[in-house]
């Protein structure tokens, strides 16, 4: 049965991309989740800050991850702290928290993510995201991340998904 569902929502989805309307995306959307018939329900959250990606981290695509201990973490980032109130990098206890990460390619361009919605759907996780990068190029390369710490009484696996 959950088969059938899930062939039907793909389907419905491949069908809705022909369209480029909006209106159309909304409805496949609302159908899959009635489909689905699960309560989806938002995740609270705190964008980590004073972090930076490791020189040794190599992407060529955007990586989402999903870090549950710090020596994972630490595969990944740096600590970037700087002078001041606002100089401390953002507090991480993995014995209470789990992180979800996006790390962007290396650009010389102003690149950003922006969180969508982070929601529970069953037995998942759903991050939405859209990335917003900027035409005219810097003097540097930066290498854009996202880092999100929530509670691990939300912790379920994770759908990244781009809007």
């Amino acid at each position: 049965m959950k088969k059938n569902i899930w062939m039907l929502a793909a389907l419905m989805i491949m069908l809705g991309s022909c369209n480029t309307g909006n209106s159309t995306k909304t409805e496949v959307k609302e159908n899959i989740e009635l489909a689905d018939n699960t309560v989806s329900e938002d995740v609270p959250y705190i964008e980590a800050k004073g972090f930076f990606v490791l020189n040794t981290v190599k992407n060529e695509k955007v990586e989402s991850l999903r870090i549950t201990s710090q020596d994972h973490f630490d595969k990944f980032f740096g600590v970037a702290r700087t002078m001041g109130k606002d100089g401390e990098p953002t507090t991480i206890d993995f014995k209470k928290s789990f992180v979800l990460a996006l790390i962007g390619q290396p650009t010389e361009k102003e690149t950003s993510f922006k969180i969508e919605k982070l929601n529970s759907q069953g037995d998942n996780l759903e991050l939405i995201y859209s990335i917003k990068q900027e035409q005219e190029d810097r003097s540097y390369t930066i290498h854009p991340c996202l880092i999100l710490v929530i509670d691990k009484k939300h912790e379920k696996d994770v759908r990244f998904l781009p809007q």
